[in-house]
């Protein structure tokens, strides 16, 4: 009885440990495609440009397109 239980527990872990690397790579694909999606447009900005003026080392016009129009759509569309 206690082997059958081991091989179950043993069996939930690895489904459990599949589920959170499944969780982390959407996570991690949404972030990456986020970040494309905050870039494109009528204005081209780069995926480094988008990180660095997220991280408030932009310019002007950059600071304004990402934060004031893009960042918030694509926030919206992600929750």
């Amino acid at each position: 009885m206690i082997d059958g239980h081991t091989a179950q527990l043993q069996s939930y872990n690895t489904f459990v440990r599949r589920k959170r690397f499944i969780f982390l790579i959407a996570i991690l694909a949404t972030v990456v495609i986020a970040l494309f999606a905050v870039g494109s447009g009528s204005l081209h900005i780069s995926v480094p440009n988008v990180i660095k003026t997220i991280f408030a080392q932009g310019d002007a016009q950059s600071r304004t397109v990402i934060f004031g129009i893009r960042l918030p759509r694509v926030t919206a569309a992600v929750i």
